[in-house]
């Protein structure tokens, strides 16, 4: 944008850039264009925090299983939200199958299967989410 600035500058004042004074014009120039510039990229943009999900607030939330989740292993998958985790369960739990996280342990969780009565409570709850996200 500093280039821009002083190229049309250049462009419209003969000798602006050959001149003995030429940079302290383009000094002059720059800085007040660079406060400018970075002025309106934060009106653009303002910074927010990063965003990250910790496993122990996902306690409580429902997914489906994209990998078998089987005892003791890591090596399921489940899909919650838009993330997907490694899980184990104490039973196994095939893909497709609805589940509900019971426990976090860094980056593994461990889930249970939502059962035929569990799976009103599954559906009101992913319409909480879903209104949420809007």
């Amino acid at each position: 944008t500093v280039l821009m600035v002083l190229g049309l500058i250049g462009m419209s004042f003969e000798g602006f850039i050959t001149g003995p004074l030429s940079p302290v014009l383009a000094l002059v120039t720059a800085v007040p264009t660079v406060i400018a510039v970075m002025w309106a990229y934060q009106r653009l943009a303002p910074p927010a925090p990063p965003e990250t999900t910790v496993g122990a607030s996902l306690i409580g939330k429902t997914g489906i299983v994209t990998k078998d989740v089987r005892p003791n292993s890591i090596k399921g998958k489940v899909k919650i939200k838009n993330d997907i985790w490694s899980a184990t369960a104490s039973i196994r739990i095939p893909i497709g199958t609805k589940i509900e996280v019971v426990d976090s342990e860094g980056v593994h969780v461990t889930v249970r299967e939502i059962k035929q009565e569990d799976k009103q409570d599954y559906k009101q709850e992913s319409n909480k989410e879903e209104k949420q996200e809007v």
